[in-house]
Order: structure tokens, then sequence, then C-alpha cells
């Protein structure tokens, strides 16, 4: 018990222990008790309720990774001709893309599509409503076969 529900894990050592690790979301004190048995019948280990103070941690280390990763250059433009942020990922079909991006207004978006730094010839329009559900989205042009 304590200010958050807290995630535990219990691991049998295999030698009639066990290791318990708990990990609280929030600083604060919690009472910690360990249970033993089925769940109707649960029974508590003599001694193993204990207040704690515990300070907060965040999940895992800090860390910093430095990668030299190629800026995907695709572009989105609007209705508005104002750039769009935009997602493009391999699809789960081999030479297939997914190109993502909001669609706050409803007319056509141009995309400038590359793929592993190649211009994919021309520019793609499609014209999307402002659900940007895919069934509210038509393709015109044609596409480049990789």
């Amino acid at each position: 018990m304590g200010p958050a529900e807290a995630k535990n894990k219990c691991i049998d050592n295999s030698d009639g222990t066990c290791s318990v690790e708990y990990i609280a979301p929030v600083p604060g004190e919690y009472t910690i008790g360990i249970c033993y048995g089925k769940d109707d019948d649960k029974q508590h280990i003599p001694g193993s309720f204990e207040k704690k103070l515990l300070p907060y941690e965040s999940h895992g280390s800090p860390f910093r990774v430095i990668a030299d990763m190629p800026k995907d250059p695709s572009r989105v433009a609007g209705p508005d001709s104002r750039p769009r942020d935009c997602v493009l990922k391999e699809g789960a079909v081999p030479k297939q893309y997914e190109l993502r991006w909001p669609t706050d207004m409803a007319g056509n978006y141009t995309a400038d599509i590359f793929i592993n730094g190649e211009k994919v010839d021309p520019p793609v329009t499609v014209f999307a409503k402002k659900s940007g559900h895919k069934n509210d989205v038509k393709l015109t042009g044609e596409l480049k076969i990789l």
C-alpha cells in the first residue's frame, strides 16, 4: 500500500527463497507485504510487512545514443501549400511503403517521396477529406515501380 499502485515481480530462486522487485511509480511511504498460497487462501509471510520510504527513480538508467541516421526527405504540402510533418515507413509487403501525415483540411495534398535517398517521380497528388480516413482518400498520378 502506498500513494500509488506499484508494479512488482516475484522470481522463484529454486532454493526455497524468492526475490521480489517492487517498482514505485511515485515517491512516498509504501507498506510492503509478501504473501504465499493460492488466491483464495493467501497468507502473509511473518515479518514481511515493512514500511519503506521510496524515493522516485525513473524506470531505467539515463543514457545517450549517438547515431548517424539518414533523414527521410519526403515532404507533403497541404491544400494551403503549408508543409506537413510526415513519416515514410516500409509496409508489410516488400517494396510497399506507407507515407502518413495529418489531414487537417479537405483538399489536394502533394507528396514528394524519397525511398533510400532516391526521389520517386513524379510527385503524388492525393485528395483527402478532413477526416483523413483511408476510405476518404483518392490517389491520382503514377508511381515509379521499384
